[in-house]
């Protein structure tokens, strides 16, 4: 009996020292879901309000500063659409300059849910790291799935998920 549990204890012990730092079994939720985005990039901060469809097509409306409240944006497949008091604009994503922060969100969302993304654990926390064009990024999250926070690698770009919940499909 007692060398069954001394076999039990030694591959448990070494199955725990050799999981640290590897790869998960957790998936990173970034579709069907909704958040409130904490956002600061390079010394600007907004918060906006963010559901993301099952298919990625997400729409991101601000409500904090005042000054820019209602601006919403409408992510889909390549195309974007801004609306602000009345006024519509569309553009093509590839157009768009690496500057705004509703744009980066978007994009960073987009390429954390790859298929076949490594997740990490490292220091209690599950990540992400990945790039978008030139600028690499590190995506933390939850046990569940749900990101937690973000940040570029300079960390001109922050990013804080408040009251993520899945939605799918709402």
């Amino acid at each position: 009996m007692k060398k069954i549990f001394s076999l039990v204890l030694t591959v448990a012990v070494s199955v725990l020292l050799t999981s640290c730092g590897k790869g998960t079994a957790i998936a990173p939720k970034t579709t069907g879901i909704s958040f409130v985005a904490d956002m600061e990039f390079f010394e600007n901060k907004c918060v906006a309000s963010v559901n993301v469809k099952e298919n990625g097509d997400t729409k991101a409306e601000i409500i904090s500063p005042d000054s820019i409240k209602g601006l919403s944006f409408i992510f889909s497949g390549g195309d974007a659409t801004v609306r602000y008091l009345g006024l519509e604009y569309k553009y093509d994503m590839a157009a768009q300059p690496s500057g705004a922060a509703v744009s980066y969100l978007y994009e960073m969302l987009k390429d954390a849910s790859c298929d076949g993304r490594q997740i990490s654990f490292d220091d209690g926390r599950f990540y992400t790291d990945g790039r978008i064009s030139k600028t690499k990024y590190r995506m933390y999250f939850g046990a569940t799935g749900l990101p937690i926070s973000a940040c570029d690698g300079e960390n001109n770009f922050k990013i804080s998920f408040k009251n993520a919940a899945i939605t799918d499909g709402m």
